[in-house]
């Protein structure tokens, strides 16, 4: 062997062992760094997103971000300077030397998103949570069952055709009165006159141009007169999510647990809220400016399916329509015009319809029940007394079986859709706590509810390119 022959053996050999560990070394340092990185990402969104708007949890069990940070716009640059802020100190450990080069939103989704979906689902995601699913399904359907037959009775009502009946029934006695004053001759009277029929119809006709809510409630004065905002979610050019989630399909389960959600954190008439409405659950069913125009609106469509189940009652019931034809044929025979009697019927049945309509809302608004579908034992008014509706407060029968008002809220919060009942429970939402000191400007469609972040980091070795995202319920 030659002399210096391992000498020069061993130092190409440490040579390349000094390379393979120092490339180790570098590796290990990369990847610790990538994983610091990761951290520092992760605990910056963290960090983020446990600073929820108080108000939305404690009162609405909605977890969001507030994005304007208590300003009137939305506001990515807070955002990221936030999520920055918490990743430094990460980046700094170790004795890494790690800046941040820059660090922007990829995407986020807003609570107002595809008309609320993000909303919808947060409410629904609490209360598979915290109601019991059956018994809330069971609860529905049984609305569902209710809304069936409210339906038909809407449809017989308007097949009944109130107005051209009316209509007819004016010609009908225009028409009489006229014949009338073409045959009275004078002539001398050698029989008593007839005992008068009394006709309730025109006395009804006055009743039903009289404002709804002076009919089925003792005092009026005493209804709310708030107002909504002056701009609302649903009336405003709205925010929007860049990238945002896809809309889900709806369920009828889903459907049923945010209608129950909305009971249970919106007031109504029985039970009012005490912030910037007191009727929500009205808001949301009509949508309009202040609490007693929906109130009134909630009045008429519940009146007008009572008169269509009243009304399909009284066409079912033989006695109570012999009254009503006995009492038509009176009344056609004292103004001399017996064609007039089919005419005569189906108005004094309509009549009939209303009244007993009015007398089942009083009681609804006072908190009691009336059966959906009448009996003779639970029909409440006479023919004869009709003319002294306004006069019957006091005199309906106690009920406690049956639907009650909220019950059919219910029924008309079924038929409506998930998009316009979601849009305008965060309407009721919005403006509440916009109701409290210093969240005046609070918008909803400036909450977010999920992001993806994206960043650049130089350190000693390479920059990293970073992108992470989370939301509630990831």
């Amino acid at each position: 062997m030659k002399t210096g022959s391992v000498t020069v053996f061993l130092a190409l050999i440490t040579t390349v062992i000094l390379a393979l560990t120092a490339a180790s070394i570098q590796s290990v340092k990369n990847a610790a760094y990538r994983v610091q990185i990761l951290n520092g990402m992760d605990i910056g969104l963290y960090s983020l997103f446990a600073q929820y708007d108080k108000d939305m949890l404690e009162e609405y069990h909605l977890l969001f971000i507030d994005g304007t940070w208590g300003g009137s716009q939305l506001n990515i640059g807070r955002i990221c300077d936030e999520i920055q802020s918490y990743m430094e100190p990460v980046l700094k450990q170790n004795h890494a030397s790690m800046k941040i080069s820059s660090l922007g939103l990829t995407g986020y989704t807003l609570a107002s998103d595809q008309n609320g979906q993000p909303f919808y689902q947060q409410a629904v995601e609490y209360m598979k949570e915290t109601a019991g699913i059956q018994a809330v399904k069971k609860l529905w359907e049984k609305a569902r069952e209710e809304t069936q037959s409210s339906l038909e009775g809407e449809e017989l009502w308007e097949s009944a055709n109130e107005n051209e009946t009316m209509e007819e029934y004016e010609i009908q006695m225009q028409e009489a009165d006229s014949a009338q004053a073409e045959e009275e001759e004078p002539q001398e009277e050698t029989t008593l006159p007839a005992e008068p029929v009394e006709n309730p119809i025109p006395v009804i006709r006055e009743i039903q141009n009289m404002g709804i809510l002076d009919l089925v409630l003792k005092d009026p004065g005493q209804v709310s007169r708030k107002e909504t905002d002056e701009e609302l979610l649903s009336a405003r050019e709205q925010e929007t999510g860049m990238n945002p989630q896809t809309e889900a399909e709806d369920g009828a389960v889903d459907k049923m647990l945010f209608q129950e959600y909305l009971f249970q954190i919106c007031g109504d008439y029985l039970s009012p809220g005490q912030g910037k409405l007191d009727y929500q659950m009205e808001y949301i069913l009509f949508g309009r400016e202040s609490d007693i125009e929906n109130l009134k609106a909630a009045a008429n469509r519940i009146l007008l399916i009572r008169e269509g189940l009243n009304f399909a009652y009284l066409l079912g019931d033989p006695a109570k329509k012999g009254a009503a034809q006995a009492l038509a044929a009176s009344l056609a025979a004292a103004i001399l015009f017996p064609p007039a009697e089919p005419v005569i019927e189906a108005a004094l049945l309509l009549c009939w319809a209303f009244a007993e309509s009015i007398v089942d809302m009083r009681m609804l608004f006072q908190g009691q029940k009336v059966p959906a579908v009448k009996s003779s034992a639970s029909w409440q008014t006479s023919l004869e007394g009709l003319t002294g509706l306004l006069g019957n407060w006091g005199e309906e029968k106690t009920g406690e079986e049956g639907i009650g008002y909220e019950d059919y809220l219910k029924i008309l919060l079924l038929l409506q859709s998930r998009e316009k009942m979601t849009i305008r429970a965060m309407d009721v939402v919005e403006m509440e706590i916009r109701n409290r000191d210093g969240k005046e400007t609070f918008r909803l469609d400036c909450c977010i509810g999920a992001l993806e972040a994206e960043a650049a980091v130089e350190s000693d070795i390479k920059t990293y390119q970073i992108n992470r995202s989370y939301g509630y319920g990831n």
